[in-house]
């Protein structure tokens, strides 16, 4: 992040106490928002304890104070005075926090360009990310996020607009290129870095294009302290869970009540049907542009043990509704991810989860289970010929 003069007010306190370390765990965050005076701001991370703590602070004529414990660097957001949810709202931004005294400069409805110091794993995402920015500015990827943000801003409004999904779904396709070099980027970092905690975070934002040789590849190139971190550990859970939800594995049951409020208990089709579980949602365009054809295998597969459950990770249960009447799929069956967003919020990440527990990190992803309740087959593409040939093997026809 570029420096600006708006830190300078900050200069002298910095000095005073450098960037040594607070006592123990202790962090502490100086900051001032230029061109907002009164308000309040708000931190987000997980505290000593694991527990995700939200703290707010009243700004003092653009100044403000955050303290706390934390064991580790770890992530943290910042918030304003927000206009939308979106991690993209002028007035949020996120970076990493580590036991130390930490000054962060901001300027009000451009949160993105902070200026942070105090925190060296946060120099090293700033390096990172420069670099990062001069790809972005040589392939002229400006233009192309503001074609898809305006193609999705229409597509919000027409949400079943085949058009507009087209329209949607191009834009968003034009970024692969650009996606691609970062993907490049990010994995010579993780390589080259296997005692950063910045490594093990990148690492996330892969998971679900990463087999699992890969991600323990990577894992088991991590220095021990990097294992034990937070992020590592996710990095573990992960790879848990996609050799736990892979093929061979016994899939993991479940009871939830279905679109008509009626319960669906996984474990009683076990051992009569073949299950199939095609993992989806409403704003999800290959998702939904299967659904023909999913419907088309159903009828020929029904009569000889198929079943279908359909598992949503729509948030609003209108568009999920509207999407299983629009797309005729009524016959399958339906649920919703019973992932509890309040209770995740205030640090209860331990919920039973059937996204968590199938390690889906994708859409779609269609996962089949025989009559002896174990997976044989995984798909996490939108290639029907892989599920077809599949069902052939299965069926005989």
């Amino acid at each position: 992040m570029k420096k600006s003069f708006l830190f300078c007010f900050l200069l002298i306190y910095s000095i005073a106490f450098g960037q040594k370390k607070v006592d123990g765990s202790r962090f502490k965050i100086v900051g001032f928002i230029a061109g907002q005076e009164n308000g309040i701001v708000v931190l987000s991370y997980l505290n000593f304890e694991g527990k995700f703590i939200r703290d707010t602070c009243k700004l003092n004529k653009g100044s403000f104070l955050f303290t706390g414990k934390i064991k580790e660097p770890t992530n943290a957001y910042l918030d304003g005075n927000i206009k939308s949810k979106s991690i993209n709202d002028p007035n949020t931004t996120d970076f990493f926090i580590e036991p130390s005294m930490m000054n962060i400069s901001l300027l009000v409805d451009n949160f993105k360009k902070a200026t942070i110091s105090g925190s060296s794993v946060q120099n090293e995402m700033s390096r990172l990310q420069k670099f990062k920015d001069s790809i972005y500015d040589n392939m002229g990827i400006k233009l192309l996020e503001t074609e898809y943000s305006n193609a999705i801003e229409l597509l919000n409004k027409s949400k079943e607009n085949i058009v507009l999904q087209e329209l949607a779904k191009n834009a968003f396709d034009k970024l692969i290129p650009y996606r691609d070099k970062i993907k490049i980027i990010d994995f010579d970092y993780i390589e080259k870095n296997r005692d950063s905690y910045l490594s093990a975070y990148l690492l996330r934002y892969y998971f679900s294009s990463l087999s699992v040789d890969s991600l323990a590849k990577f894992y088991d190139n991590f220095s021990f302290k990097i294992q034990q971190s937070v992020f590592g550990d996710l990095v573990r859970q992960q790879i848990v869970l996609k050799v736990g939800a892979g093929v061979g594995s016994k899939a993991k049951v479940f009871s939830i009540n279905d679109i008509n409020g009626r319960l669906l208990d996984v474990s009683k089709l076990i051992g009569k049907k073949f299950i199939l579980l095609d993992f989806w949602a409403s704003w999800c365009l290959p998702c939904r542009k299967g659904s023909p054809y999913l419907i088309e295998l159903y009828k020929k597969y029904q009569d000889k043990g198929l079943e279908v459950i359909c598992i949503s990770s729509d948030r609003n249960s209108e568009d999920w509704k509207k999407a299983v009447e629009k797309d005729k799929t009524s016959l399958f069956y339906h649920i919703r991810d019973n992932l509890d967003i309040g209770e995740f919020q205030k640090g209860n990440i331990n919920q039973f989860n059937v996204n968590k527990e199938y390690a889906i990190s994708v859409l779609p992803t269609k996962i089949l289970i025989d009559t002896n309740g174990i997976i044989i087959f995984r798909q996490e593409n939108d290639d029907d010929t892989q599920l077809t040939e599949q069902l052939r093997k299965v069926f005989r026809f």
